[in-house]
């Protein structure tokens, strides 16, 4: 089978769209299949590398350094011409953003079958507007047609969550929205011994005998970051919090984080690059997500495939991975005394630790690659009528 995948961003870029995508390619590459990428270049300048045995092809774009947003430069001529040297059998879109667009439309004009998988919800874009209370019901329902416009378009369509499912069927009538997980690699993501728990601390200098929370994942007002700085000024546990991730709001909260007296319990890490997350989740105790938007989550996924306890908010799709005192601890959003206690009731030793770290472990193997991609092997073949087999 010859899959061609679209969308707005690709590995590097550690966002959850450019994660699936990467490892839902890689995973149909190791099964035999031939994979190519269109995504917007991240430099502005068009350039191709094979990543893992998918083609990527990067357009050239306008860039965004402060919003570290690339949007394609009048390149609809030469994504069609791409998408018809490489021949797929299927498209599968990420987004209903330009570049998807404009494969879309290519793949139309070539009778080419076309699956979307939608990772947006408005909010979080709603959300980073300025005046954002008064404008959010309108600018919701703006950005709720964009995504109309595409996705009624497609050939199959699905959402990673049964709650992102729910939340994208009611704009979509007649159009039956699949909820199939974005998947995460257990092979890769693993508990470690304590020897190499030990010597993995060590690594990204952490306190070996402390209790080290970990948050990954953009540093925007969306992923209510803020709220863990609120929170673990109310707790002593856990007595270090890793914070991996870049956004608009991290100089902000590294500020708020000094300011409350924190600077020696929250470490800002920033940017960590995708090759070294399985080690950094190994080498923390627990994880914690405060973001009341998540339509699934694959950091979640990630830390609990890694063998580590979650608190998270009690909102979005957090609640199908997270269970309150089965694999982690939940909170009502933005409430950062409950964040805190939650916080608190997953550090340090505590009985039940292994069997939460296991419960956490085998949820996340529910959701493994593997079933990922035969479910989407099986919808690529539904699309094409039988061609790819």
């Amino acid at each position: 089978m010859r899959v061609l995948f679209a969308g707005q961003t690709y590995l590097p870029s550690t966002n959850g769209p450019a994660v699936f995508t990467a490892n839902l390619a890689e995973a149909l590459v190791a099964h035999g299949h031939q994979v190519a990428a269109i995504v917007p270049s991240r430099t502005g300048r068009r350039h191709d590398e094979q990543r893992h045995g998918v083609r990527v092809h990067a357009l050239p774009a306008v860039v965004s350094r402060r919003l570290g947003v690339a949007v394609n430069a009048f390149s609809d001529r030469e994504a069609a011409r791409l998408l018809a040297r490489f021949g797929p059998d299927v498209v599968h879109i990420q987004d209903h953003y330009p570049t998807s667009r404009t494969v879309l439309a290519a793949a139309r004009r070539l009778g080419v079958p076309v699956v979307g998988t939608n990772h947006f919800v408005p909010e979080n874009i709603a959300m980073q507007l300025p005046f954002a209370s008064a404008v959010r019901r309108p600018a919701e329902a703006v950005l709720w047609w964009t995504v109309r416009a595409v996705y009624r378009r497609l050939d199959a369509v699905t959402a990673p969550s049964r709650t992102a499912a729910a939340l994208l069927q009611p704009h979509l009538p007649g159009i039956a929205v699949q909820a199939i997980s974005c998947g995460v690699d257990v092979a890769r993501f693993r508990p470690r011994p304590a020897a190499e728990h030990e010597a993995l601390r060590r690594r990204w200098d952490l306190p070996v005998p402390a209790s080290v929370g970990l948050y990954v994942g953009r540093v925007d007002r969306d992923k209510d970051v803020s709220l863990l700085v609120r929170a673990m000024a109310l707790t002593p546990e856990p007595e270090l919090l890793v914070v991996a991730g870049k956004g608009l709001e991290l100089e902000a909260l590294r500020r708020g984080a000094r300011r409350a007296g924190l600077g020696e319990r929250i470490r800002f890490l920033g940017y960590v690059e995708d090759d070294a997350l399985p080690g950094l989740y190994a080498a923390c105790d627990l994880f914690v997500m405060p973001s009341a938007v998540e339509l699934l989550s694959i950091a979640t996924l990630e830390a609990m495939a890694s063998g580590l306890p979650v608190a998270a908010a009690r909102a979005g799709a957090l609640p199908e991975l997270v269970e309150q005192g089965v694999t982690g601890a939940l909170f009502a959003p933005r409430d950062a005394a409950g964040a805190a206690a939650a916080l608190r009731s997953l550090a340090g030793p505590w009985e039940g630790r292994a069997r939460v770290a296991e419960a956490a472990r085998a949820r996340a193997r529910a959701h493994r690659i593997e079933r990922t991609r035969q479910r989407f092997e099986t919808l690529y073949d539904e699309v094409a009528g039988g061609r790819t087999a």
